[in-house]
């Protein structure tokens, strides 16, 4: 689907538009640099298909080689049925989340990343349930489960990609979870008190910002979405400018300025498009921001 054919009610679609050039990245092997060749040119559901076959091969083998195998596609159900958003939750030991994984370290398409390793054994509150999302791939709207977004445990970046702005939730199977009786630890989390970031800003009136708005409803690529509307004349406080961001239509990092991310503001997705929930931070352009005070 081309970008300018989508009727997706969505910011997700003009991270192309805002997109000011390839970004620097750490240094790719020759092996990685051919994953990634062949993932730009397969579509979502080709990709998985490729993975799930390609793991019953290297399981066969592991059989003839005397090797243990990995999990297959189906897995024992969760006993998380009755998790709802605010439980409290530990993530499973690594050694625990290692045997639940693949050859491709997933469990059913949901990919545990190195990153996330330093939250095991640590306790959080549930944020929901994404039964819904955009996937930026093809830029429809998709159905999943067993997936749990977690209260502050945001992707700040990975060793492959380098540093990421976009400050995306981590994705959680429910097999790598158990539920248990709060209050938490106090585990790493993403939020502004570790950045320099923290300024307050007051979002300017809707009358303000339509004067800058171009066709389309944009400024520079960046849309202004009806829902953004209901923050105008409010303070928020800055969480950080989106400098740099993985793409995944085309798995590149690139770069951006103007952009500003605001603690807590995030989209509930909209409801002429079934919802989504996937709660990315809304993108604000400078130019739709003042300084508070």
């Amino acid at each position: 689907m081309k970008l300018d054919e989508t009727p997706l009610n969505c910011q997700i679609p003009c991270l192309q538009h805002i997109a000011e050039g390839i970004a620097e990245v750490p240094s790719e092997s020759l092996g990685r640099r051919a994953k990634l060749m062949v993932r730009r040119r397969m579509s979502p559901g080709r990709e998985r298909a490729f993975k799930n076959y390609t793991n019953d091969r290297m399981n066969r083998f592991c059989q003839l080689t005397g090797r243990s195998t990995k999990p297959k596609i189906s897995l024992p159900k969760s006993a998380l049925k009755g998790l709802q958003a605010g439980n409290w939750v530990r993530v499973r030991s690594l050694k625990e989340i290692k045997a639940t994984l693949n050859h491709w370290n997933q469990v059913k398409g949901c990919a545990f990343m190195p990153e996330m390793a330093e939250y095991c054994g640590t306790k959080h509150r549930v944020l929901k349930h994404m039964k819904r999302f955009v996937d930026e791939r093809d830029l429809l709207i998709k159905k999943s489960s067993g997936i749990i977004l977690l209260e502050g445990v945001m992707c700040q970046g990975t060793a492959e990609f380098g540093s990421c702005d976009r400050a995306c939730f981590h994705f959680w199977r429910e097999e790598w979870l158990e539920k248990v009786d709060g209050p938490a630890d106090s585990p790493p989390v993403f939020s502004a008190e570790r950045l320099p970031a923290g300024e307050w800003v007051r979002v300017r009136s809707l009358k303000e910002i339509e004067a800058t708005l171009e066709p389309g409803k944009q400024v520079n690529g960046c849309a202004f979405m009806p829902e953004m509307a209901e923050y105008c004349d409010t303070e928020q406080q800055a969480l950080k400018p989106l400098r740099r961001f993985v793409d995944e239509r085309d798995l590149r990092v690139k770069k951006a300025s103007g952009i500003i991310l605001l603690e807590g503001v995030m989209c509930r997705g909209a409801d002429e498009f079934g919802n989504c929930d996937r709660t990315c931070f809304y993108l604000w352009r400078e130019e739709w921001l003042d300084r508070a005070g």
